[in-house]
C-alpha cells in the first residue's frame, strides 16, 4: 500500500540530528546496533504510524483470481487504525479498517470494506542525511473483505461461474500476497519521502513515472493509474499547511482526454462514497464547491496549479459521462474488458509549494 510515513520519521530524524552534532561516528554506531535502532523507533516514531496510515488512499493493483484476466486496480482508504509494540519480538502490530473501490473484469466497479491486521518488524539505516526505513511483514493474516457494491453482478457470465463469496475471499488473499506480505520501504532525504513495496537495498530507488528536480516543492504522489471507461479515480486527500500555498499537478495521459477536478476533503469524501456504492458514477455532490476543474488533452501532457487555503483536498480524475465536459469514446465490450468505453492510463505528479 502506498501509505506515506513522513511524520513518522520527523521525530526520529530530529533526534538523530540532535545527537550527531560533533560526532561523525554516529551513523556507524546506529547502523551496527539493532538494539539502539529499535529504541529510537519505539520511543520516537511508533506513536505516529497510525496518524500517517489514515491520511490518504493507497493505490492498489492485485491479481484477479481468474486466469487470463488483467489485475484489479483501485484504492483503499484506511479510516481507523490502532498500533501496538511487541518488545519481546521487536515488532509493530497494526490493525486498520477502511473502504475503497476496485475495477475487475468480473465485476467492473466494485466497492468494498476491509479490516486488516499486519505485524511488521521495523528497521532503518542512516547514511548522512538519508535514512532507509524498512517495514518487513512478519505476520499477515487474511483480511476481512466484504464487497458492498458490484456494478455488473448479473450480466457477467464469470459471476455465475464463481460465487461472490468465493471471489471476495480470493481477492482478499491476493491483497495479502501482493500488497501486505511484501512489506515496504520508506526513503527519507532532503525533507522528502520516497516509497516502494518490498525491501529496497541501501542505494536503490523506486521507479516513478516523473523525475522530480529541485527541493522547493513537497511531493505527495508520483504514480501511474488506470481509469477504465465510465469510471473515476479519487487521489488524496492531500493536506496543505501554511498560507500562500498551491497544489501543483502534472499528468501524462495515454488514451482519451479526462476531466480533472480539485475539491475539498469533505466534498471529495462524499463524492467518493457515492462512487463506491452507486453505478454509474455521479457528478459532484449537490452544493459541492469545485475549487478548480479542467481537461487533459487526448494522449497528451497536462500541467497546472491551483491556489489553495490550508486544508485537505481531493484530486478527482473523471473518465465518465457523468461529471465533466469530455466523454470517453465508446467501444465494444469484451470478456477481459466489459467496459463500454475506452480507458485511460494516467501518470500523475501531485505536489505542494509556494504560489507562483
Amino acid at each position: 500500500m502506498n501509505l506515506r510515513l513522513r511524520a513518522l520519521w520527523i521525530p526520529i530524524v530530529a533526534w538523530v540530528v540532535s545527537t550527531t552534532i560533533g560526532c561523525p561516528c554516529t551513523d556507524s554506531v546506529i547502523n551496527s546496533s539493532p538494539w539502539l535502532r529499535w529504541q529510537i523507533f519505539a520511543n520516537f516514531g511508533a506513536n505516529n504510524v497510525c496518524s500517517e496510515m489514515t491520511k490518504r488512499g493507497a493505490l492498489l493493483s492485485v491479481p484477479v483470481p481468474i486466469a487470463g484476466f488483467p489485475p484489479a486496480v483501485g484504492r483503499f482508504y484506511p479510516q481507523t487504525c490502532q498500533s501496538a509494540l511487541n518488545e519481546d519480538r521487536k515488532t509493530l502490530s497494526i490493525w486498520m479498517t477502511g473502504n475503497g473501490y476496485a475495477w475487475t473484469p468480473v465485476t467492473q466497479k466494485m466497492g468494498f470494506e476491509c479490516s486488516v491486521a499486519v505485524e511488521y518488524k521495523p528497521d532503518f539505516h542512516k547514511s548522512g542525511d538519508t535514512i532507509y526505513v524498512w517495514f518487513d511483514a512478519v505476520d499477515t493474516p487474511s483480511p476481512q473483505f466484504r464487497i458492498v457494491h458490484v456494478e455488473q453482478a448479473v450480466t457477467n457470465v464469470a459471476l455465475s461461474l464463481y460465487p461472490m463469496e468465493w471471489f471476495a475471499g480470493q481477492m482478499a488473499q491476493s491483497f495479502v500476497k501482493e500488497q501486505l506480505a511484501k512489506g515496504f520501504t520508506v526513503i527519507r532525504q532532503d525533507d522528502q519521502d520516497d516509497f516502494s513495496l518490498g525491501r529496497l537495498a541501501v542505494g536503490q530507488r523506486p521507479v516513478h513515472p516523473w523525475q522530480v528536480v529541485g527541493k522547493d516543492r513537497f511531493t505527495f504522489a508520483n504514480e501511474t493509474t488506470e481509469i477504465r471507461g465510465l469510471q473515476q479515480d479519487f487521489l488524496g486527500p492531500f493536506e496543505i499547511e501554511g498560507k500562500d500555498r498551491a497544489l501543483f499537478l502534472r499528468m501524462q495521459v495515454q488514451g482519451p482526454p479526462i476531466d480533472v477536478f480539485v475539491v475539498s476533503k469533505d466534498a471529495g469524501y462524499q463524492w467518493r462514497m457515492q462512487y463506491q456504492t452507486i453505478s454509474p458514477p455521479t457528478p459532484p455532490p449537490a452544493g459541492a464547491s469545485i475549487i478548480q476543474s479542467g481537461q487533459t488533452p487526448p494522449s497528451g501532457y497536462f500541467e497546472g496549479w491551483v491556489p489553495v487555503a490550508p486544508g485537505a483536498y481531493y484530486v478527482v480524475l473523471d473518465n465518465s459521462i457523468s461529471a465533466g465536459s469530455v466523454q470517453p469514446p465508446l467501444k465494444i465490450p469484451t470478456p477481459v474488458d466489459p467496459s463500454r468505453a475506452v480507458g485511460a492510463k494516467v501518470s500523475y505528479l501531485v505536489q505542494t509549494g509556494d504560489r507562483p
